[in-house]
């Protein structure tokens, strides 16, 4: 049943009776005088039934644990335990020092699934960048009627962990195992060494396996057995489920079986390759969309640069460039290209602030053409570097000058063609038309810069592809050498500075399995620093006035001194008679 926080105990809160003990000018304080404005009970009345049950926790004191969580980076069965005894916590939930809403982690965990259940925490978030912007008049700093974002993403490990394809295989197993012995009725331990499973419900699958591990024949054998066993479970679960014994399962448990069943034919699809006599070898390579872990299917590997590979997600964040505040969040998956998040952070930002984006600033990885000429349609400006083409021994397309409309093309010997012809490219999936100009033969066989320009023997003239957006990447190479440019792209600072404050609050691992919760880790994470900025602001309003106020009292006493002085010094007598 729905129960809100007592408002008429506020006098005996634990901020009120202990403020210098907790801090005047601490978070939690802040939390304590600002927290109502941006969670209320009414907000989660949904998430509960109006008349029947025990009565609740007040949501509002749920949502602000939540968010104390994220700021000290605490566990659940901790933050629990803070409710109960640290003042400070008390104090930011309005809480009496006496008082103890809840004793038990369930109880945070239940709202938490509730809260991710409804979509709630990201009208929250949003709702909390409008509260700040009106609370000190923001929309009113850059641009007139806009807004400039600035973007990037950091990797996020995953909790889930990661295996090889054997260890894939065998938890698969173990986990079906235990499914089909559930819904038979028997204890899975049990059932699988009498149906000969029993070596996958060991301390280490691998660990029992006495091969050696150097021998590829062995291997092969190995995995040839597993992947049988596999084969085998998976008949057995399905008869089971065809035959209706599935019954004894509870529906969660059958998705979930279903789940694990889906799970194991898309990993031997992605890890197990056939030869033509029968047998089975690992797949040389990695899949671009390869299950790194069983406990985390949503998991990928990733890399954010050349050196740098990580296993989880990628967490994209919008940062507003005049304000500051995190507008937008977004998680990918850890193999997905950067480019792909600046739409839903677009999106998100509009949503957040009710202002339309004008320009996005990002680094190269948002500067890529196709990205450019669909915000071009919309009418976004892009503050990106055009990405670098890798070098190579000749001359590349970027040494060659286009003319006005793609008419002609000269190349960097001075020779100028006419000649061209139109040709389809693809690109990211998608099929474009675009021009391939012909140098003759007999020009470039002749070149002194042959060598660099066309491969030996030359038997015919340098042929050079334009991009279906040349003109588009030209323009934005030629601007990015600008001053002008360079000076907006500093701004993409900001993002990075904020990004550095996310992982400092803890968003570098992940603390949930699955993509939609470590959305919400995410969305609760981006709300701590967006609050604890909007409480940097307050101090220095708080600053502002008391140092506004000691200077005026520091001219008064000024001219009072003044005055004093002059009343001692022998004046004409209209002149004393003024003072």
């Amino acid at each position: 049943m729905f129960r809100g926080q007592n408002l008429e105990r506020d006098a005996f809160s634990t901020a009120e009776l202990y403020p210098a003990v907790i801090g005047e000018d601490s978070f939690y304080m802040f939390l304590a005088r600002q927290g109502r404005k941006f969670f209320r009970d009414r907000d989660f009345a949904d998430f509960y039934h109006p008349t029947m049950g025990r009565p609740s926790v007040p949501p509002s004191i749920l949502m602000r644990t939540l968010l104390l969580q994220m700021y000290d980076r605490v566990s659940d069965e901790e933050a629990t335990r803070r409710v109960r005894t640290d003042l400070a916590w008390k104090a930011a939930l309005n809480l009496a020092p006496d008082e103890v809403p809840f004793r038990a982690k369930s109880t945070l965990v239940v709202f938490r699934a509730k809260l991710l259940a409804s979509g709630r925490a990201r009208e929250l978030f949003e709702r909390a960048v409008r509260e700040i912007e009106a609370a000190y008049n923001l929309k009113k700093r850059g641009p007139a009627g806009g807004k400039r974002i600035a973007l990037d993403t950091t990797p996020v490990f995953g909790r889930g962990a990661v295996k090889d394809v054997f260890n894939l295989l065998a938890d698969l197993v173990k986990q079906i195992v235990i499914h089909v012995a559930t819904a038979l009725g028997y204890k899975p331990a049990d059932w699988a060494r009498r149906n000969g499973f029993g070596q996958y419900f060991g301390k280490s699958f691998k660990g029992m396996c006495r091969i050696n591990w150097d021998d590829p024949e062995e291997r092969e054998k190995l995995l040839a057995q597993v992947l049988a066993d596999a084969r085998r479970i998976q008949q057995l679960a399905r008869e089971v489920m065809e035959r209706g014994k599935h019954r004894r399962l509870s529906q969660r448990h059958q998705e979930d079986l279903e789940d694990r069943l889906g799970l194991l034919e898309e990993i031997v699809t992605q890890n197990v390759e056939k030869r033509a006599d029968g047998s089975v070898k690992v797949k040389q390579g990695v899949a671009r969309d390869r299950i790194v872990s069983t406990t985390d299917p949503e998991m990928r590997h990733g890399r954010k640069s050349t050196s740098q590979r990580f296993d989880g997600y990628k967490l994209a964040v919008a940062v507003d460039v005049e304000t500051q505040l995190i507008t937008a969040v977004e998680v990918l998956p850890a193999n997905a290209h950067d480019s792909t998040a600046a739409e839903p952070l677009v999106e998100g930002t509009e949503r957040a602030t009710g202002q339309r984006v004008t320009e996005i600033i990002g680094d190269s990885a948002f500067g890529d053409a196709q990205s450019r000429a669909r915000w071009q349609e919309r009418g976004v400006g892009v503050t990106a570097k055009v990405p670098k083409v890798p070098p190579g021994e000749r001359f590349g397309k970027e040494d060659f000058e286009l003319g006005p409309d793609e008419q002609w093309l000269k190349c960097p010997a001075g020779r100028v063609t006419y000649k061209w012809y139109r040709s389809r490219v693809k690109i990211g999936g998608n099929v474009y038309e675009t021009k391939r100009f012909v140098f003759p033969a007999e020009w470039c066989s002749v070149c002194p810069l042959r060598s660099r320009c066309v491969r030996e023997p030359c038997r015919r003239g340098r042929v050079v592809t334009l991009h279906p957006f040349e003109s588009l990447l030209r323009a934005a190479r030629r601007e990015q050498e600008t001053e002008a440019f360079r000076q907006r792209y500093r701004k993409r600072l900001v993002v990075e500075h904020r990004i550095a404050r996310l992982i400092q609050l803890g968003m570098r691992q992940a603390r949930y399995f699955g993509r939609r919760k470590v959305l919400l880790q995410a969305l609760l994470t981006a709300m701590v620093a967006n609050l604890s900025l909007f409480w940097s602001f307050s101090l220095a309003e708080t600053l502002h006035s008391s140092l506004s106020f000691v200077f005026l009292a520091g001219h008064l006493v000024m001219i009072a001194s003044a005055a004093a002085l002059l009343r001692q010094v022998p004046l004409p007598v209209t002149l004393r008679q003024a003072l």
